[in-house]
């Protein structure tokens, strides 16, 4: 099996984004909280594709890089607010 295309093109996105908007979308206007949700919420669906639990195992390394990754993408994208 091979990895899944999705998990390949969400590492992608993580690797060639020039800014966290490339990753997460438009953070929207208005308070602190609403763009922690926006972010969180972009993380959430993003995680749900690439968690190691979510992949086969054979590929679990792959999956954990591109998760580690995204988190850490995503702690940087919020601490930026």
């Amino acid at each position: 099996m091979n990895i899944p295309d999705e998990v390949r093109s969400v590492l992608g996105v993580l690797e060639s984004a020039t800014n966290f908007a490339a990753i997460f979308g438009p953070v929207p206007a208005g308070d602190k909280e609403k763009q922690r949700k926006a972010l969180r919420s972009q993380f959430a669906y993003l995680a749900q594709i690439v968690h190691p639990y979510r992949i086969d195992q054979r590929h679990e390394d792959f999956a954990g890089k591109t998760f580690r990754l995204l988190y850490y993408l995503w702690k940087r994208a919020e601490a930026a607010l």
